[in-house]
């Protein structure tokens, strides 16, 4: 080895000494070591009964020695090595140890307080009940050292290395992890009147750190990594972690009410249970982690990424999500009461059972989201795009959709809400007169809406729903209405003239007085007493519909009733029926009296259980006997 290297260690304790970062007691003058242990071997040595009260030990090589109990106050340790030494209840009082050697070493119980032990290798060192208050810790590494139950209160480890420490249940809220850090020069080839030192501003590190339990209250740790730490159960109210790698970090049931994570990197995080009300998330990213449980209330999320987050159970109430990315998260039991989702985006998510209750989630997206059982109480969904989302078992009774987007089958489906309150799209708005002629309104919802005198001329209107709607005077001419829903609709006066129905469920509507000239009505559904009282349905094709209807004194002379099902009865009372087309229809308890079926074509159609009386006319050639009248 040559003199250069030989004398390093030696000018790098001079070095850090003259920065203030080594002992402070050492000159630039090179002393002769009056203590006789400056660079002394003593390997394995019981070294109990021997006094290193203010001795200089720096270069002492102690590896393995038995320094139980004793008395080390003040001592010079630089760059000395204790590697498995039993230093268990020894006084380290203000030691001077820059660059010791510890690793391996058992400190249980040691007093340390005050000790400079900056740089120092703690690599699985025992600290179990170790005193380290205020005691210099700048640049160590403590890389799976056991610190349970040491005290480190107003000690300082910036830029120390704890990556797997065992610092379970401690109170680290009055150490100092960040701050300004000197570097020191690792090779010296000579002496020089000159060496530069660089300051920066570093934080220590916790990799892989047991932290269960711990107490972080306050604590600066920007840009800090923690990656795969565990800190379930962990205080950190009001710590800062600004830019920190949390990756896989585990803080199950963990308090961090008022907590910095701007920039901060959570993926695969375990959040379960945590506690972060009240806080101000936005600035987060890389949500690829769980949430479950998590008390999120009244916290910031605006603008957040919590796409595929696992949020179950999670409590969400009076949080800020507008504009948040939640596309196939995990929402299911959570509570969202009074928050407010505007603008978010919940395509694919999980909300069954949620508490949306006074929500506010105008403009936000629920493409195929399931909201199965979830209460919506006076939530509003203003201009919400709820297509294809479930909504079973959902009461929308009194939720505000308006303009909101569902499929029609989805609001078929709300068979527990009263949609007159809801407003979804449509439903229950006051459209008196509106001009919709040719516009393609396929799939939406007009619910209950007031309708009359609207215009809907060539208009498409296929799925729509117009239950319950008022449409009385409204013109429909060509316009196209397959597979409408129209039961319990007011059409009384409406002009219908071509328009095409087929398919359409027209349960109880009325269209008393309509006109429905050459109207298209096939296999469409005209049961449950449709009123068709002095309607024109001149021309009207009635091929495969199923027809349980009021027809007295409408005008279907000469229409072709040979395809239609006219089974469950109808009535037809002092109706002219001329030329109307009934062969092998089987006419069911439909009502006849005084019906004009002077024309009519009656081959093999069955009239046993029609009722007719006197004043009912049959074609010349027909013989009613063989159906007694059935009163």
């Amino acid at each position: 080895m040559s003199r250069a290297r030989a004398v390093a260690p030696v000018i790098l304790a001079l070095i850090a000494a003259s920065c203030g970062i080594g002992s402070a007691d050492v000159s630039i003058g090179f002393e002769v070591d009056r203590s006789g242990y400056r660079y002394a071997n003593l390997v394995g040595q019981d070294l109990r009964s021997l006094e290193f009260a203010g001795r200089d030990l720096t270069g002492a090589v102690l590896d393995g020695a038995d320094l139980r109990g004793v008395d080390l106050t003040g001592a010079i340790l630089d760059l000395a090595s204790m590697v498995g030494a039993d230093l268990a209840g020894a006084t380290l009082v203000g030691v001077q140890g820059f660059g010791l050697n510890l690793s391996g070493a058992t400190v249980t119980g040691a007093d340390l307080t005050g000790a400079n032990l900056r740089d120092a290798g703690l690599l699985e060192t025992d600290l179990r009940e170790a005193s380290v208050r205020e005691a210099n810790l700048d640049g160590a590494f403590l890389g799976g050292a056991d610190l349970r139950r040491a005290d480190l209160a107003e000690a300082s480890l910036v830029a120390a290395t704890l990556v797997a420490a065992d610092l379970r249940g401690l109170d680290l809220g009055r150490a100092t992890f960040r701050g300004d850090f000197t570097t020191v020069p690792q090779e010296v080839s000579g002496f020089s009147d000159t060496v530069r030192f660089d300051t920066v501003e570093k934080v220590a590190t916790f990799d892989g750190a047991d932290l269960r339990g711990a107490v972080l209250d306050g604590v600066d740790l920007t840009g800090t990594s923690m990656v795969r730490a565990s800190l379930a159960g962990a205080s950190l109210v009001g710590t800062v972690l600004d830019d920190a790698d949390l990756t896989d970090v585990g803080l199950e049931n963990a308090d961090l009410g008022s907590i910095s994570l701007i920039g901060s990197d959570l993926t695969g995080a375990v959040l379960a249970g945590a506690r972060l009300a009240d806080n101000d998330l936005s600035g987060v990213h890389g949500w690829r982690t769980s949430l479950a449980g998590a008390d999120l209330a009244g916290g910031t999320f605006a603008l957040a990424d919590f796409t595929e987050l696992d949020l179950s159970g999670a409590d969400l109430s009076g949080a800020d999500l507008s504009g948040a990315m939640l596309r196939q998260a995990d929402l299911s039991g959570a509570d969202l009461s009074a928050a407010t989702g505007v603008g978010a985006d919940l395509v694919g998510s999980d909300l069954r059972d949620a508490d949306l209750d006074g929500a506010d989630f105008s403009g936000a997206i629920f493409h195929d989201a399931d909201l199965t059982r979830a209460t919506v109480g006076g939530a509003t969904f203003s201009g919400a795009d709820l297509l294809g989302a479930v909504l079973a078992e959902v009461d929308l009774a009194g939720a505000d959709l308006t303009g909101a987007r569902l499929n029609v089958e989805q609001v078929l489906d709300l068979t527990e809400t009263d949609l007159s309150t809801s407003r979804v799209g449509y439903s229950s708005r006051d459209l008196r007169g509106v001009d919709f002629s040719g516009r393609d309104l396929s799939g939406e919802v007009f619910f209950g809406a007031d309708l009359r005198n609207a215009d809907f001329t060539g208009a498409i209107l296929s799925r729509v729903d117009l239950r319950h709607a008022d449409l009385r005077g409204a013109v429909l001419v060509d316009a196209d209405l397959e597979d409408v829903w129209l039961a319990k609709a007011n059409l009384s006066g409406a002009n219908l003239d071509r328009a095409t129905l087929n398919r359409g469920d027209l349960r109880s509507a009325s269209f008393s007085g309509a006109r429905m000239i050459g109207v298209s009505l096939y296999e469409a559904d005209l049961t449950g007493g449709v009123n068709l009282y002095e309607a024109d349905l001149t021309g009207a094709f009635l091929d495969g519909a199923v027809i349980q209807a009021n027809l007295i004194h409408s005008r279907i002379q000469s229409l072709d009733f040979s395809a239609v099902d006219l089974s469950r009865g109808v009535s037809l009372w002092d109706t002219d029926l001329r030329g109307v087309d009934f062969s092998n229809r089987d006419l069911g308890g439909s009502d006849l009296r005084s019906a004009d079926l002077s024309t009519a074509i009656l081959d093999g159609a069955d009239l046993s259980r029609v009722r007719w009386d006197e004043n009912t006319r049959w074609p010349t050639e027909f013989d009613p006997a063989a159906f007694p009248p059935n009163w």
